[in-house]
């Protein structure tokens, strides 16, 4: 940092952190908000400001327009001038700036792009790309049978011990420190015991459950997994679809609405819509059994 201004942008974002560490955020969170931050703190040291208070409304402005350019989706665009948003205002709320330049600048709207699940053709696929009987293949289609049937976020996921997956039951910390059970399939666990069985080296009961070549599996390492064996299996994946697909098949298959909230360990109901969506075969099967038309004939026929 080169300017007055971003070396005191730096430092109230520390102190800012430092507030949110203390709410009980996870690391995750707070690392979102360190590199969304930092990176309006990069662009504006390169006005060569003097003082935070010299950041005008302006500034934010072209600074959106920066990120279009990079070629961002508007999701992208939106997510980190909200962040910066919200710093801000906490700054002006605590009295650390004099003025809240955020009042008078509209963010960017947010165009969501509907993603869809993965339907059962597409699972079985994955699966089947896992067929081998090495240990690492045992472990890919256990990483890929217990994240579809759980529904667990990447990080809750990386927290399961070996005793958890011979349990087949155990209680993981979610988003706002939220406690909650997990509960494995019958089939799930089977997949779970089948790797175990297969490693080469021994893990005790306390151990992370999921290994790689080096230790444990990181973050990192799970997403190259996942995206390894959609390549193979000539699928686009993440772990967070199978999440996805997780809710939408369990209301597929009849579960309310609370059942799949607690089972994903969400607080409330909205952020289910974002990516549980109705494919075309789902409108066109529910209005076939609940279309007026249809419900008339077959009411005459009785």
């Amino acid at each position: 940092m080169n300017s007055n201004c971003a070396q005191e942008l730096q430092r109230l974002k520390d102190i800012w952190l430092d507030y949110k560490r203390s709410q009980n955020l996870s690391p995750r969170s707070i690392e979102a908000y360190d590199k969304r931050v930092s990176w309006f703190i990069k662009y504006m040291d390169g006005f060569n400001l003097q003082s935070a208070e010299d950041i005008k409304p302006a500034h934010i402005v072209v600074y959106m327009q920066y990120l279009r350019e990079l070629g961002w989706s508007s999701e992208s665009v939106f997510d980190y001038c909200k962040d910066v948003r919200i710093w801000w205002r906490w700054l002006h709320k605590m009295e650390l700036v004099n003025h809240d330049i955020m009042r008078k600048v509209e963010l960017p709207k947010r165009v969501e792009v509907a993603k869809t699940a993965l339907n059962d053709e597409q699972l079985h696929k994955l699966l089947d790309a896992c067929d081998g009987k090495d240990w690492l293949s045992r472990r890919d289609r256990a990483i890929i049978a217990t994240l579809v049937d759980t529904g667990l976020r990447a990080s809750e996921f990386l927290t399961m011990t070996v005793a958890d997956g011979k349990n087949g039951r155990f209680i993981v910390t979610g988003k706002g420190a939220r406690q909650r059970m997990v509960v494995l399939s019958r089939d799930a666990q089977l997949e779970i015991i089948r790797y175990l069985k297969s490693l080469p080296f021994p893990l005790d009961d306390g151990d992370k459950l999921w290994q790689g070549t080096k230790g444990p599996l990181t973050l990192y390492g799970l997403y190259q997994v996942v995206r390894a064996v959609g390549e193979r299996a000539g699928v686009e994946v993440t772990p967070h679809a199978l999440r996805r697909t997780c809710a939408t098949s369990m209301l597929r298959a009849g579960a309310s609405l609370e059942v799949v909230r607690v089972t994903l360990g969400h607080s409330g109901y909205s952020i289910l819509q974002k990516y549980i969506r109705l494919s075309e075969e789902d409108i066109a099967e529910q209005h076939e059994r609940y279309s007026p038309l249809q419900r008339l004939r077959r009411k005459r026929r009785r």
